[in-house]
């Protein structure tokens, strides 16, 4: 067997899917756990996927790891109670570590410098130049982990997968074909709740019932069904572009010639790249100008709720605006706290997904103690203030509030990688 391919891990009917948690961090706006089980090496067997980059020599090695059906459900933390409060985010050190699998300490400094001409006769140009000089595969760490999921797996397993390995989405591996056919997230999560949920008084069976399959064939009608990835050869640039046009927060990283998911792209992942690039391309006029005056984000029609705003509501609005979070708000508008689809899975940890009459305020009261609380900006801030603060802070968005914290706008890695990247798009390369 080449070492590419993949060699879904064998997992016993009476093995426990708590057992395999990995210390991965996700794209969550808070620090992951700090220990998990170690997966027994007696009852699994990985094979490393391997990709030479031509850039640095070296390579990267992704270790697979596919939960497949009927497997025993893995047990829940304890339900914590703690009210998170709001603050403005201070730096803090940048971990490079994130979302679907564990990198290790090597891989936290193992991006190689990249030489490239950076051309300075229009700033605006910089960022897409450069990102169209770098290649996807440059991105992939030496060492990764990531979680696979059998598309033949129970909905409410895989559910259980996610949150025993505390990550928001993973590739669905098709063992009929063979092959990679799509990504299962917290959308699904919210999308298949929505779907069958009648009151608290009927349990939602079809989570139990439905294989990820079945779901799938379901929502094929769904234009994010069909599964969304680039090549390890394509620019970052591209990557950037199929994030944003396709509105996706997630694009694997698939070998050509294996078909094995070598990594995950997300804004983040880009955002921090390009970040950690930016000595090499100089500091742009724009950078010291304010949030107010590039009217970066949005700032029309923004969607929040209050703490009694019954969950199934905020799904709703979730769900046909296509947002990834809300705001939560008091009668005056100012922010208490934030609802952010990744805190669906919370129902999902604690059983509880029969009821979704419950408020917004109480889905969150089981939201993991380590949440830092809303981190937020304020219009006078610079660009440069901002960029900081999201990377630094590892959070996918501000919430922008006046003096009084008032909710004026949100503040995405979406929008900012569109204005650095995507607004001088006429191929000036």
């Amino acid at each position: 067997m080449d070492d590419h391919d993949l060699d879904p891990m064998e997992i016993g009917e009476d093995d426990d899917l708590s057992k395999f948690a990995m210390p991965a961090f996700d794209d969550q706006d808070e620090s992951p756990a700090k220990h998990a089980s170690p997966a027994s090496s007696s009852r699994t067997t990985h094979k490393k996927s391997s990709l030479k980059s031509k850039t640095s020599g070296q390579r990267s090695h992704s270790l697979q790891e596919t939960f497949l059906a009927d497997q025993p459900l893995p047990r829940s933390r304890s339900d914590l109670t703690d009210k998170p409060a709001i603050r403005v985010g201070q730096p803090s050190n940048l971990q490079n570590i994130e979302d679907n699998e564990m990198e290790t300490e090597e891989a936290k400094n193992s991006h190689p410098p990249v030489q490239r001409m950076i051309l300075q006769d229009s700033e605006d140009y910089n960022y897409m130049r450069f990102l169209k000089s770098v290649k996807c595969e440059e991105l992939i760490p030496p060492s990764s982990k990531i979680v696979t999921l059998d598309t033949k797996l129970s909905m409410k397993k895989a559910f259980f997968a996610l949150v025993a390995n505390e990550i928001r989405s993973a590739p669905l591996w098709a063992s009929s074909e063979q092959r990679f056919v799509g990504m299962l997230t917290v959308t699904d999560f919210i999308e298949i709740l929505r779907h069958y949920y009648k009151s608290p008084l009927v349990q939602i069976t079809e989570l139990e019932d439905h294989r990820i399959e079945t779901w799938k064939e379901l929502a094929s009608a769904n234009k994010h069904a069909k599964l969304i990835s680039i090549k390890p050869s394509a620019s970052l640039y591209e990557a950037v572009q199929f994030l944003t046009t396709h509105k996706i927060h997630r694009l694997p990283i698939i070998d050509e010639s294996t078909g094995a998911v070598l990594y995950i792209l997300t804004h983040k992942r880009v955002m921090r790249f390009l970040y950690l690039h930016f000595p090499d391309m100089g500091f742009p006029s724009y950078m010291s100008q304010t949030i107010e005056e590039l009217r970066i984000g949005t700032y029309e029609n923004v969607a929040m709720v209050s703490p009694d705003t019954p969950l199934i509501v905020a799904h709703n609005i979730i769900m046909e605006r296509r947002i990834s979070a809300l705001p939560i708000v008091n009668e005056t508008g100012k922010v208490l706290d934030i609802y952010a689809k990744f805190d669906a899975l919370n129902l999902a940890e604690g059983r509880s997904y029969n009821n979704l009459d419950v408020t917004v305020r109480q889905a969150l009261e089981k939201r993991s103690v380590t949440f830092e609380g809303v981190i937020v900006c304020y219009p006078h801030e610079t660009l440069s203030a901002i960029i900081n603060r999201l990377v630094e802070k590892q959070v996918h968005r501000l919430v922008v509030v006046d003096s009084t914290h008032h909710c004026m706008g949100i503040i995405s890695l979406s929008d900012l990688m569109k204005f650095l990247v995507l607004r001088s798009s006429d191929d000036a390369f």
